[in-house]
């Protein structure tokens, strides 16, 4: 796609061009262009701007034109999607050019001049705004009206289309940028963020002008406009994403004008008229010159005397000096500047550069070597090879960065042509999580390496064209042969793992698995062979091999479709070219991950091979360092035998007359000696390369792989031992240091083996020897612990080492350097004496087995013929081996063996340690092989009845099998599980849901309710506060307040009216803030309930007559009076008013006696609501922990039966018979053989054999009914499932737990809390009732207060009760000063214990710091605690003169003559005394402001608690819902769907089963027949 998307220049500027006047349309649209003022040249801008947008032609024009093309628009965007989402899927329709062509002409207009338009089409249809009549109607077409009938399906289409073409815009932005310079594409761009930010500008701005409300809030629109325009014009100036100088050039000027732009018409809008004029045509004069300034600005330069000295500073620093370096190397011949340039550069790095392998060094002296090869002194290649020397060096300190990654890449294939090693570059940086744009230019480049790789017409060099095509069909095939050697060996391990006592369904599980992913990468690999037309004779025979022996694949091949080509049959299967720097330089032989060595040869016979360059997996195979092998011959690292046999593959080399150029060596078995002088077998590859500087040699290394232990013992022809291999420890027990001590023979190991090895060599079959304990004290071999390998058989073969070192055919002359012996341990069973056999009397000596095709060490004849021969000379023998010649003599042998242990050790035990226990192993086979025998008659027929049963459901292909198995769906069961459990979780989310919102409620009705509480006692303290204001009135209007007058003077009674007003506000407020709430209060309560609405409250009037209220109402009528007396004149004031008397005496009375119903009902509030929040949390607690129980349970029993599900299937594969494992492991073996020899022949042989036996087989499996087979299933991953269900459900759990403890904590808290409230709220009432009742007692003596006659024995007890309440109240916080927060604890302490002069001074301006300080002697300065004492006493002095008041005395010691009756004179005096005043004023400023105060923090506190509360359990409940989500999509789904697919792979495990097999064995089929009637 990006290739078809070529621009040229022309093409390149005329779209920068439009898209210019797009952007710079914002600042001037019509619902922004009042904010430049000049309206007259504004509007001209705007319309001459709107030729660039196609709103010019569709404003005020019919909706029918405006939706045609809004759908247009809108179908374009479903297709460009419809058509990237067809083509990632349907990879093989990016062939087609037109859809190419058109899907990247469509992207390129929606990415540039498309944008804008097609966001202003569908913003549009969404802009609204109101008309005269108040209707909504569409900005851009008045005939439509917003919101209604057909408007509601639009607009959400709209919204649909428009978040997929911004997510369409941006996802393109970011993946369609090239990290190379594309010259034919000159918009190409490096990096796209930058360009991005254009987009970016656009939403931002479209959207504010569609969501934000102008021109009220026109400000924020110009800031949001300002800030992206200088986003966008940073990025482009300072990032430079343009290659094309001209085209930057141009976007930093379009980007530079639009935030010009933006920033005057924010000046403008700020300060033109205020500090500005004119500022709209400074625009148009400034815009030319920043167009100057930023065309001026010097091109973007890179300092190469700064590449030299700082290198490798950051990746992004790496990238730009290494493009910069690049074009110089391209362009410097045509530019001087540019040539001067780089000779500098390169003088200078010479200078610098402390490496040993720098590029520049090594050419000067390769240079003065080879004077007459140009290459060495091409400044350009030099410039190249110093490039690829910095990215290689920046990838080594930035080893994790992708982007570096990933230009390295580019210059590779660009620059060097080394697409293979660029391909690995790319596939290191997949390994580091690459973004979504990164992973599509891995993608990109991919694909065009693959297309370079894949190229079928030869270009104008056909020769090196060959070359590299014959190295493609070599790697393929070598890939082939690989992944089907891989694939052979897992499937041997696999039916290997059938053959086990108990086999390991689980590990079994595994490697099935790995058996499929082999597969599947088999057949990818032969899909990919045949698009590249790599697929040969070769490829096609090594599958038939591999359908035959291992896994019938061959039907998923479409031989007839492959189109061969005759030429690459013809074509050597040596294809591995390496150049010349590929081998010498040591930066590049860490790309092999196999072991690689490079050797230099030599012609004279004299001079052994050096090692030139080694890679660090050859290190880690034979323990050396690098140090101690390269510059060293290659004699250190090869066995002696085959260092000679190199030398003479050398020599033989250099003597032949054709030496080519590249000379591809056969593949050849050679042992290199480690370190620890053992020595390891290993295959080798490679190649002779001829270069100027010599000639070389090219070789991988490949370690032999095999199930079985060997050992290796390498002799020459004497039959010296020279090495061994390391296995040779714990078979033979021989190790390299007894070799060292003294040198052995291997006639001392294995007897008769050097005389006969012509035999051997000759037939290449196996040789068994058995050991015997040896009772000869004389034998040289006991020193060597011959003794110790008593029973113990072993199995050889011998190999000749030779120039081919491959199997010898008879016939063949060929130089030997010696011979290696592989050795095997098997196991043997001794022969005990018994009356039934006779044994000959036999020599130790090898003979060739017919039956077994092998020779045997021991006994001259087999068992099956003595058994025969009862007329011959027998006699005991020291050394015997029973070998069962044929299938048809098994059951005689298994009997007469079960005989002889009947007659000896039938009684013996064998005991295992299994599972941790140790148990007896009972062996079956002798009852099982008993009862075949006889049985052997009887089960035949049924046997045959039983198949003939099965012939019409049989399964006879794999196609068949394969079919069969996707009809068997997943258990019903284990549905209804998931289900259940979907349930449950969306249960306990919703109980969630129900518990967060019930607590947010709840929280915010604490605050109200605690709130309530605290304005009910304001309220009552109100009433008294103007109360206390009526009796000083009262006084100043009958002129017994003397004492205030000498103090304020006529002050005094403003001062009271101002106290009544202002006392009248906050009642107010009070009073509407109660009786505007509703209250919802349980049942419990409902004794307060009645009793606060209950018109039992009586209200007396001045004739004595009562009415009948509720507490509110009540309030109500008091308020009503309180206002009337603030407008009232001062002789108002006296109690035959009725407005006054009802007041004063209701206030007294009906108010004070039933003040606690007004508390009882809110506080009532905050208890129930606590009780309702006790309730709710425990059935919530009680539900959620349920049904998290019940979601655990069901879990783990859902993950149990799937593990039982899966165990149910793998169990199939023990229905197959033990006869037919062993012969499909046999099968695979021979393969695996086949692999490693390449020898046809032994392959016919290997098929013979197999078809003898066939028959054979299959009889004795069809007569053979043997138990079902114990097996063990495990799952780790299943376990660890379980365990993170667990984790989970902990998780959950303590969430819960945290809802339920954290309510619980609530409670407590509010408990403990409530009555703090109460009493800080409360007690300035009784301080100020106490002070109004001793006043009113006074003035009055048959006053009457809470309708008790006020007596001193009621004014004692007034007194006791507020001294308790404030003993509580310091008890209270002292008691929860542990819950009170500091700011709370501190203002106490101020208040109480310190001065409280600050604080009141604070709140009552009328209050100076000098009559704070001064007051009642400086009693404050102790705190209010020692006021409030002073309080009491005066209280109580005053109340004891007028207890002891005396009618017949004569007071001359009175202050004030204020009434001519006695008593009334004696207590107007105690009236006005400085007691009475002091205890005035303390309790209407004082303690009144100290206690609104204590109580405004006590609320604060509560109320940042709740609030907190709220934001926690908020918060809690967001993490609580992302990680439900989280767990739920991207854990449970996921494993949902793996066990799913798990159980489908499961399934597709059966198909493993070789459809021969599957055939015969009518027992599998039953089972999964079963498996599917189970799952039904």
């Amino acid at each position: 796609m990006i290739g078809q998307n070529n621009q040229s220049l022309q093409i390149s500027i005329i779209l920068s061009v439009f898209q210019f006047f797009q952007l710079l349309y914002f600042p001037f649209q019509i619902q922004i262009r009042y904010a430049w003022y000049n309206q007259k040249l504004s509007l001209k801008i705007q319309e001459f701007l709107q030729y660039f947008t196609i709103l010019r032609m569709l404003i005020n024009q019919s909706t029918s034109l405006y939706l045609m093309v809004m759908y247009f628009m809108i179908s374009i965007i479903l297709l460009i999607t419809l058509l990237m989402i067809i083509l990632t899927i349907q990879k093989r329709l990016n062939n087609q050019k037109v859809i190419i062509l058109f899907l990247a002409k469509s992207i390129q207009f929606i990415m540039s001049i498309g944008f804008a338009e097609i966001l202003r089409i569908l913003l549009g249809y969404l802009l609204c705004k109101t008309d005269q009549n108040g209707n909504l109607r569409m900005l851009y077409l008045v005939d439509q009206e917003c919101w209604v009938g057909d408007y509601y399906y639009h607009a959400i289409f709209v919204i649909i289309s428009l978040v997929l073409f911004i997510l369409v815009v941006l996802v393109c932005s970011q993946i369609f940028t090239e990290l190379r310079n594309n010259k034919k594409n000159t918009f190409s761009q490096r990096e796209a963020n930058s360009y991005s930010q254009k987009f970016v500008y656009v939403i931002f701005s479209m959207t504010s002008y569609s969501l934000i409300q102008l021109p009220k809030y026109s400000i924020c629109v110009i800031v949001i406009q300002n800030i992206t325009s200088f986003i966008f014009f940073y990025r482009i100036y300072y990032k430079n994403p343009f290659y094309n100088q001209t085209v930057q050039k141009i976007w930093v000027s379009i980007s530079g004008i639009v935030f010009h732009t933006n920033l005057m018409q924010l000046m403008t809008f700020l300060f033109d008229h205020v500090i500005l004029q004119n500022t709209m045509l400074g625009w148009l004069i400034t815009c030319p010159m920043i167009i100057i300034i930023l065309q001026g600005r010097p091109n973007h330069q890179i300092d190469l005397i700064k590449i030299n000295l700082a290198r490798y500073q950051s990746t992004e620093t790496i990238v730009k000096d290494c493009e910069y370096l690049v074009d110089l190397a391209d362009s410097y011949e045509k530019d001087q500047s540019k040539e001067i340039q780089v000779l500098g550069f390169l003088e200078m790095h010479e200078s610098t550069c402390l490496q040993s392998n720098c590029a520049i060094k090594i050419n000067k002296n390769l240079s003065i070597k080879f004077k007459e090869n140009p290459k060495y002194t091409d400044i350009r290649l030099i410039l190249k090879e110093l490039i690829n020397q910095l990215y290689q060096n920046g990838l080594n300190k930035f080893p994790q960065s992708i982007d570096l990654k990933i230009h390295y890449s580019y210059f590779l294939y660009d620059h060097l042509s080394e697409g293979q090693k660029a391909l690995s570059e790319l596939e290191k940086a997949e390994q580091l999580n690459p973004d979504f744009g990164q992973q599509f230019q891995i993608y990109q480049m991919k694909k065009t390496l693959e297309d370079s790789f894949q190229k079928s017409s030869l270009g104008v060099n056909t020769i090196q064209y060959t070359i590299s095509n014959d190295r493609n069909i070599q790697f393929q095939q070598n890939q082939l042969k690989q992944k089907i050697q891989e694939c052979s060996y897992l499937m041997l391990q696999f039916w290997s793992q059938l053959l086990e006592e108990i086999p390991n369904l689980t590990t079994l599980q595994i490697i099935g698995r790995k058996v499929l992913g082999s597969i599947h990468q088999i057949r990818k690999q032969i899909s990919i062979m045949q698009k590249a037309n790599t697929f040969n004779q070769f490829s096609k025979k090594l599958l038939c091999k591999f359908s035959d022996y291992v896994f019938y694949i061959i039907d998923t091949v479409k031989f007839a479709s492959m189109n061969i080509n005759q030429q690459n049959d013809e074509v050597n299967f040596q294809t591995k070219f390496l150049d010349q720097n590929q081998q010498l330089g040591s930066q590049d032989l860490g790309l092999y991950s196999q072991p690689v060595i490079v050797l230099e040869l030599f012609s004279n016979n004299n001079q052994i091979s050096i090692v030139k360059n080694i890679n660090q997996a050859t290190c880690s195979l034979l323990g050396f360092s690098k140090t101690d092998i390269i510059g060293h011959q290659i004699a250190q690292l090869l066995q002696t035998n085959y260092s000679k046999l190199h030398q003479y593959v050398v020599q033989s080399y250099f003597a032949s007359d054709s030496q080519d150029q590249l000379s591809i060596l056969p593949q050849r078995q050679q042992f290199f000696q480690t370190k620890s002088q053992y020595v390891i077998l290993t295959q080798t590859s490679g190649s002779i390369i001829q270069t100027e500087k010599g000639v070389f040699q090219f070789l991988r290394l490949t370690k032999d792989i095999n199930y079985r232990n060997f050992a290796y013992i390498i002799f020459n022809e004497d039959g010296k031992i020279e090495n061994i291999s390391s296995s040779c420890i714990s078979i033979l027990k021989l190790d390299i240091r007894k070799l060292q001590l003294k040198q052995l023979n291997i006639q001392q190991l294995f007897p008769n083996l050097l005389s006969n090895k012509e035999i051997y060599l000759s037939k290449m079959s196996k040789i068994i020897y058995d050991f015997q304990k040896s009772k000869d004290k004389s034998m040289t071999f006991e020193d060597y612990e011959k003794d110790e390998l008593n029973s113990n058989g072993f199995m050889g073969q011998l190999f000749e080492i030779s120039e081919k070192n491959t199997q010898i055919k008879k016939g063949d002359k060929q130089q030997t350097f010696g011979y290696y012996l592989t050795v095997e341990q098997i196991e043997t069973k001794q022969a005990i004496p018994s009356p039934i056999l006779k044994r000959y009397q036999t020599t130790k000596e090898f003979t060739y087995s017919l039956e077994q095709r092998a020779f045997i060490y021991g006994i001259a004849t087999s068992l099956y013929d003595s058994v025969k021969g009862d007329n011959e000379n027998q006699e005991e023998s020291k050394q015997k081996i029973f070998i069962q010649s044929r299938q048809s003599s098994r059951k005689q042998n298994s009997l007469t063996q079960n005989r002889f242990q009947k007659v000896y050790g039938f009684d013996i035990k064998t005991l295992r340690l299994f599972q941790g226990e140790i148990k007896e192993v009972t062996d079956t086979n002798e009852e099982e092989e008993d009862q075949d025998y006889i049985r052997e008659n009887t089960e035949h027929p049924n046997q045959e009845i039983i198949i003939n049963k099965q012939q019409s459901t049989k399964i006879n292909t794999q196609n068949e099998l394969i079919q069969y198995l996707q009809q068997i769906s997943y258990p019903a069961f284990l549905r209804r599980l998931v289900l259940l459990n979907n349930i449950l979780i969306l249960v306990s989310f919703t109980l969630s849901c129900i518990m967060y919102s019930t607590l947010y409620i709840t929280f915010s009705k604490f605050q109200n309710a605690i709130e309530l509480a605290a304005a009910s006692n304001q309220r009552f303290s109100s009433l008294l506060k103007i109360q206390s204001n009526l009796q000083d009135l009262r006084g100043c209007n009958l002129n017994i307040e003397e004492l205030e007058f000498q103090i304020i003077g006529e002050n005094f009674i403003n001062v009271n009216f101002l106290e009544i007003q202002n006392e009248l506000s906050l009642l107010l407020e009070s009073n509407n803030l109660l009786t505007s709430s509703d209250l919802t209060i349980n049942k419990k309560y409902q004794t307060y309930i009645d009793q606060f609405e209950e018109p039992y409250i009586q209200m007396f009037s001045v004739d004595n007559s009562h009415q009948n209220f509720t507490y509110s109402q009540a309030v109500q009528q008091l308020i009503a009076r309180a206002l009337t007396l603030n407008n009232s004149h001062l002789s108002k004031f006296i109690d035959n008013n009725e407005d006054f008397h009802y007041y004063l005496h209701n206030s007294f009375n009906s108010i004070a006696k039933y003040q606690y119903v007004s508390q009882n009902y809110y506080f009532s509030n905050i208890y129930s609501l606590l009780d309702d929040l006790d309730t709710f949390e425990n059935i919530f607690f009680i539900l959620s922990s349920s049904c998290l129980c019940l979601i655990f349970i069901f879990c783990q029993l859902f993950v149990r039966s799937h593990q039982s599900h899966l165990r149910n299937i793998i169990s199939a594969f023990l229905e197959i018979k033990e006869q037919y494992l062993k012969q499909i492991v046999n099968k695979i073996q021979n393969f695996i053989q086949l692999l490693q020899t390449n020898d046809e022949d032994d392959v016919d042989q290997f098929e013979l054999e197999q078809n003898e036996n066939q028959e054979e087989h299959e009889l004795g499996e069809l007569t053979k009914n043997s138990k079902k087979r114990k097996s063990q299933f495990s799952s780790e991953r299943e376990n660890r499932i379980k365990i993170h269900i667990i984790i989970v459900t902990l998780l959950f759990y303590s969430y819960f737990c945290y809802l339920y403890f954290s309510s619980k904590t609530i409670i407590s808290y509010t408990n403990l809390l409530i009555p703090l409230v109460n009493i800080t709220s409360y007690i300035p009432t009784q301080y100020r009732l106490i002070d109004n009742s001793i006043k009113e007692m006074l003035y009055d003596a048959n006053a009457i207060i809470m309708n008790e006659l006020n007596s001193v024995h009621k004014m004692n007890q007034m007194i006791d009760q507020i001294q308790t309440l404030d003993a509580e109240l310091h008890i209270l916080n002292q008691q929860n000063e542990h819950i009170l927060s500091t700011e709370y604890i501190k203002l106490f302490n101020e208040i109480y214990i310190l001065n409280p002069c600050a604080i009141i001074i604070e709140n009552d301006l009328s209050v100076t710091n000098t009559s704070c300080l001064t007051f009642n002697n400086n009693i404050l300065d102790d705190g209010l605690a020692v006021a409030i004492s002073s309080f009491f006493e005066n209280a109580c002095k005053m109340i004891q003169e007028y207890y002891y008041y005396d009618p017949n005395t004569i007071y001359s010691n009175l202050t004030f003559n204020l009434s001519s009756n006695h008593k009334k004179n004696y207590t107007y005096n105690i009236l006005n005394t400085k007691e009475s005043n002091y205890n005035r004023k303390m309790q209407k400023v004082f303690i009144r402001i100290c206690h609104l105060s204590l109580i405004k923090e006590l609320l604060n506190q509560l109320n940042n608690y709740f609030s907190f509360l709220a934001f926690q359990l908020t918060l809690l409940f967001m993490i609580f819902c992302i990680i439900t989500v989280f767990i739920y999509f991207l854990i449970w789904i996921p494993i949902l769907t793996n066990f799913y697919f798990e159980a489908q792979k499961n399934l597709e495990t059966l198909t493993i089963i070789p459809v021969e097999y599957l055939s015969k064995c009518v027992q599998i089929q039953e089972y999964i027949q079963l498996l599917k009637e189970l799952n039904q």
